[in-house]
């Protein structure tokens, strides 16, 4: 167990201060970790997909492909607002794929 522990970030001299039950709470804190992980270096496929793209296209996006709207940009058409959602639907979709691809150990999706 304290092997387990130490790979995942817990110290040494916390570990044997810990129950189950609040060892627990790393555990999860890493998964979550890891995912954010996963996010982050999916996104950064999306803009690597979009500079080779710029080789046939001409076009790279001129802002960011995910970032943070303020309430001036939520004011949205209707169209607009179901473009995001398709995309968010994609994205959460590639994202979780690839997430089980990386979870199983020969590579292949269950």
């Amino acid at each position: 167990m304290l092997p387990n522990a130490l790979a995942i970030g817990v110290p040494y001299e916390t570990f044997w201060h810990l129950t189950p039950k609040k060892l627990e709470a790393f555990y999860k804190a890493y998964k979550l970790k890891l995912n954010e992980q996963d996010i982050r270096q999916w996104q950064l496929g999306q803009y690597f997909i979009a500079s080779i793209g710029t080789a046939f296209k001409g076009k790279y996006p001129k802002e960011p492909l995910f970032q943070l709207k303020t309430e001036a940009e939520k004011n949205l058409s209707e169209e607009e607002k179901q473009r995001q959602v398709d995309l968010f639907f994609k994205t959460e979709n590639a994202r979780r794929l690839n997430f089980k691809r990386n979870q199983s150990k020969d590579g292949s999706v269950s």
